[in-house]
C-alpha cells in the first residue's frame, strides 16, 4: 500500500509543520480552545438562541417556537453529540489504532505536546467531530448565515488547535470533521421528519403566513 504509505508521510510532515510554529502567547490560546469546557458558554447561548426565537423554518415549512419544537432541536444537537462521542471513543479509535503524533514512532521527537500527549489512539479527532457535528445540526435547523460561519470558524479553530498542541495529525481533524458533518446531517433529517409527524399531529403549529 505505497499510496497509504505516502499519504501517511505527508501528514507527519504537515502535521509537524503546524505544530512547529508556535509561541508562549498562541500556546495559551489553544491550550484555552481545546479545553473542553471553554466552549460552555457558547454552548448556553446557542440554547438561549433556540429557546427564544419566536419561528424555525424547516424542510420549507415555518413553525412556530414552542417547547416541543425547543425541545426537538436541543435533543437533535445532544443526540449529535452522543452518537459521535461514543463511536469516536469506542468504536473508530479502537479499530483504526492510530498513534497520537507525541507516540508516532517516526515523529515523535520533533513533536511538541504543551498540553500533554493525551491517550494513545489518535483517529479520528473527537474534538472536530463533535464541533463539526453539532456545527451542522445546529446551523440547518437555526438557518442564518452569520451563525453558520461563526460556529464553523469556531470548528476549524478548535480543530487546528489540536494539529498544533501534537495531539493530532492533520488528517484526523479533517476526517473527523467530515465524520461530525455526515452524522450531523444524517440526524438533522431524522428530527426534522418527527418534527414534521408532530405538525400532522397538531402538537408542533405550522405558521402559514
Amino acid at each position: 500500500m505505497e499510496y497509504l504509505e505516502n499519504l501517511q508521510n505527508l501528514d507527519r510532515a504537515v502535521s509537524v509543520a503546524v505544530n512547529g510554529c508556535h509561541s508562549e502567547f498562541w500556546d495559551s490560546v489553544m491550550i484555552f480552545l481545546s479545553n473542553k469546557y471553554a466552549l460552555i458558554p457558547f454552548y448556553v447561548m446557542i440554547l438561549l438562541y433556540v429557546l427564544g426565537r419566536k419561528t424555525f423554518r424547516i424542510r420549507r415549512r415555518e413553525f412556530f417556537n414552542g417547547w416541543m419544537l425547543s425541545l426537538m432541536i436541543v435533543l437533535a444537537c445532544v443526540v449529535t453529540f452522543f452518537i459521535i462521542d461514543m463511536t469516536g471513543h469506542d468504536i473508530i479509535k479502537p479499530y483504526f489504532q492510530r498513534l497520537r503524533p507525541g507516540y508516532d514512532f517516526y515523529i515523535w521527537d520533533q513533536i511538541r505536546t504543551p498540553d500533554g500527549k493525551g491517550g494513545a489512539w489518535s483517529f479520528v479527532s473527537n474534538h472536530a467531530a463533535n464541533l463539526a457535528g453539532l456545527a451542522m445540526v445546529s446551523s440547518l435547523f437555526i438557518k442564518r448565515w452569520r451563525y453558520t460561519l461563526l460556529i464553523f470558524l469556531l470548528m476549524i479553530a478548535v480543530a487546528y488547535s489540536r494539529v498544533y498542541l501534537g495531539r493530532h495529525f492533520l488528517g484526523d481533524v479533517i476526517c473527523g470533521a467530515i465524520y461530525g458533518i455526515v452524522v450531523g446531517y444524517i440526524v438533522y433529517l431524522i428530527f426534522s421528519s418527527i418534527i414534521l409527524f408532530l405538525a400532522r399531529r397538531r402538537i408542533i403549529r405550522e405558521s402559514r403566513y
